[in-house]
């Protein structure tokens, strides 16, 4: 099978944006710190999709794509948008669950908090629920 893995860019000195031409799955590598960071849960390709599903850590609906040696759950999604490193990797994942996901927040007017860069908001927020900033008045009807 040949090679899908397409390197993307440096997201910072020694760490890369990986993304798999196949599945649209999207990784960083760190390697400062010897890491692969992924906004979708994942195990080994020797590991058993069968065995996260009996012990109810995944569905048997969920979709599992393989990438660079791994099986990514892409119907479980995990991102601390607070690490840049996973934002990143949250934005350039061009897995189908993702695509939807991104549809799907399309559909809602964002605004996107300056100070901590939450996009999430209760409807007709005027304070920011993660660090407390006040929405400037011309944005509160888009919150």
């Amino acid at each position: 099978m040949p090679e899908s893995r397409v390197f993307v860019r440096e997201i910072e000195p020694g760490v890369e944006l990986f993304r798999d031409a196949v599945t649209g799955i999207a990784w960083a590598e760190d390697h400062r710190a010897g890491l692969g960071v992924s906004v979708h849960p994942n195990i080994d390709e020797s590991g058993s999709v069968k065995g996260m599903v009996s012990r109810g850590w995944w569905m048997a609906s969920d979709r599992v794509v393989r990438s660079h040696g791994w099986i990514y759950n892409i119907d479980r999604f995990s991102c601390d948008d607070g690490e840049p490193i996973e934002a990143i990797v949250a934005e350039e994942c061009m897995c189908p669950a993702c695509i939807e996901r991104r549809a799907r927040q399309g559909e809602r007017k964002r605004y996107v908090c300056p100070v901590c860069h939450n996009a999430e908001h209760l409807p007709g927020a005027k304070f920011c629920m993660i660090c407390g900033t006040a929405f400037p008045l011309s944005n509160q009807e888009e919150a």
